[in-house]
Formats: structure tokens, C-alpha cells, sequence
């Protein structure tokens, strides 16, 4: 089990990454983080996961919108627990399911499929396999700025932190991710709109100059393959997988 640390521990490891304002209110709620959680707020959307190197990785730093927490998690548990909270999805079934929707947009396979559900996504900033990569909310992105050797990232809750890949790749990530989102939110809601709708509206994204440039003029229509699909590929995708695991070994 991770050995609790000082809060002075923490910080220092965290800054090489992370850059927070250091205020008595932060320096609070980072103390009363230390102690690891299980639980996850599911009604809170996620700004950044951060998985913590320090504990190998089987704890994670949660970035909420207006919290921070220390989840006694790894990542990809975090990640299979929304699927299953929201949509009771599992985790194989459905990157494979979004796969096969995102290559009717594209026919280039993506291997940083993105967790979504429908009212918010998460995308990998590194290899998706491994335990230490960051999760980032597309919608969280408020600035992005490039320095020499390397990328800043600002959230809305201005937290910022050193992006591990260059900006022209966490833009065409985000843009995958919104896709990934509205497809989500398409077949997975109620609501109907109009094809012309922009998608920036139908997300009902928050106003940044990352996200405008990202979205662009897309629009409701622009959502790989029609409403409906993502159900129909998720119970084949299923089927094939039990198919596979009765065959005799």
C-alpha cells in the first residue's frame, strides 16, 4: 500500500508537473487529500486525471472542476468505472465499439481512444496502455501555450500543468475527443436538433480559444455515422467477443 506522505512531499513532486497557486486555501485542501479515497464523485465532471508516480501509479490525483481529491485508483480503473457508472458499458467492448464509429469519419484507427460519456470525455495525452499517462477533459482546456521545449496547459479552474506532447497534438486529441463525446451524447440522450446545429453549441462547450479553433465550423452532422449505430456496434462487438471466449481453447 503507498506510504502517506507530508504535504511538503507531495508538492515537490507534483510541481515538476503540476504549476498551482500556492494560497492557504489549496495548501488546505491538499492536506486534507493526502489521505487516499475510494470513491469517485461521479456527478462532478472530470478535469484531468493525474496518476501519482510516486505510490506507482495506483493512486491518482482527480482534478474536478471545483475539487481536488487522491483516489485510491489507478487510471484505468478510474476510466472503466465511469463507462460502467454512466452507461454500464465495458471498457473492451465499447474502444472497440467507438473504433469502428471513428473510422467512418476517418479510416485512420485511433489509438488513443477516448473515454466518453454524454456529458463529458477524457483522452489519453500519452499511450493509453500505460499507467503513468494523463487523462485530460478536452472541455477543461481554457489556454494552451507553447514555450521553448515545451507545452502549457490552463484549465478553467487555472490549474495548469507541462503537457507531455506538443500543442498540435492535444488539438487534433481534443478534436477526437469532442467527436467521440457528441457521439455519446447523440445516441445516448433524448434530444433531437437540427443537422446544421454547431457542434460547439450541442456539446455545450465553455467559450476558450483552444476549443473554438478545435471545433471550427463543425457542426451536428459532422458526428461520425448516424444515431442509432453506437448500440448496434456495441451489442455486435459484444457478441463477438462471447463468441471468442466460448470457443474451445
Amino acid at each position: 500500500m503507498c506510504q502517506k506522505m507530508r504535504y511538503r512531499q507531495l508538492v515537490e513532486d507534483l510541481f515538476p508537473l503540476l504549476q498551482l497557486p500556492l494560497t492557504s486555501e489549496n495548501a488546505d485542501q491538499f492536506g486534507r487529500s493526502l489521505s487516499p479515497t475510494p470513491q469517485i464523485h461521479f456527478d462532478q465532471r472530470i478535469f484531468l486525471i493525474l496518476p501519482l508516480e510516486y505510490c506507482d501509479y495506483k493512486q491518482c490525483l482527480l482534478i474536478y472542476e471545483h475539487s481536488v481529491a487522491m483516489v485510491a485508483h489507478r487510471s484505468s480503473t478510474i476510466l472503466k468505472k465511469i463507462l460502467a457508472h454512466h452507461h454500464h458499458f465495458d471498457q473492451t467492448v465499447y474502444k472497440e465499439t467507438i473504433n469502428l464509429l471513428l473510422t467512418e469519419h476517418s479510416s485512420t484507427r485511433h489509438y488513443k481512444t477516448p473515454i466518453a460519456n454524454s456529458e463529458y470525455s477524457l483522452f489519453p495525452l500519452t499511450n493509453a496502455q500505460h499507467p503513468e499517462t494523463i487523462w485530460l477533459n478536452p472541455a477543461s482546456v481554457l489556454d494552451i501555450t507553447t514555450r521553448p521545449y515545451e507545452t502549457i496547459v490552463r484549465l478553467f479552474n487555472n490549474i495548469t500543468f507541462r503537457s507531455p506532447i506538443e500543442s498540435r497534438s492535444l488539438k487534433n486529441n481534443m478534436y477526437i475527443s469532442f467527436l467521440t463525446h457528441g457521439i455519446m451524447k447523440r445516441d445516448l440522450t433524448a434530444t433531437i436538433v437540427q443537422e446544421d446545429m454547431s457542434l460547439y453549441e450541442y456539446l455545450d462547450l465553455p467559450y476558450s480559444e483552444p476549443i473554438v479553433k478545435v471545433i471550427g465550423d463543425m457542426n451536428y452532422a459532422d458526428i461520425p455515422s448516424r444515431r442509432g449505430k453506437l448500440m448496434d456496434y456495441y451489442i455486435a462487438v459484444q457478441l463477438e467477443y462471447a463468441e471468442q471466449l466460448a470457443e474451445p481453447q
